[in-house]
């Protein structure tokens, strides 16, 4: 696998999607180089999972210049865990300068994802 990161690849083939990490090199260059604050998603293949996951991408649409979307791949799931000490999945953590600035667990409606992003987004903005 190569072990450079491209931020323009997208996991779907629209293009209009978030971008799936699959190692460490890749996260770690993410957290670290993105300009943008980050939604990382640690969501396991279950029974909510796609319905998860069409919100991820609602959020993709409606915040892309503001925001870099990404969701942890099943591959990088414990290690994604244990690093940052997620205790259950869906979860949701915002970044931002390559520090964790805010989470949150469990299913998520559309509201309350965009409310949380748009919380954050806010913030920084008031910070900046």
């Amino acid at each position: 696998m190569n072990n450079s990161f491209d931020k323009t690849r997208s996991s779907n083939q629209s293009g209009q999607g978030p971008i799936t990490i699959h190692n460490p090199d890749e996260l770690k260059a993410v957290i670290l180089d993105e300009s943008r604050p980050l939604l990382m998603a640690c969501m396991l293949k279950n029974e909510i999972y796609h319905e998860q996951m069409a919100l991820v991408e609602q959020a993709v649409k409606q915040f892309e210049d503001a925001l870099g979307v990404f969701v942890i791949s099943k591959e990088l799931m414990s290690c994604f865990c244990e690093k940052f000490n997620v205790k259950g999945t869906p979860t949701f953590l915002f970044f931002n300068n390559g520090k964790e600035m805010d989470r949150i667990l469990g299913c998520m409606s559309r509201e309350s994802l965009m409310e949380f992003i748009t919380r954050n987004l806010e913030t920084i903005n008031r910070i900046t």
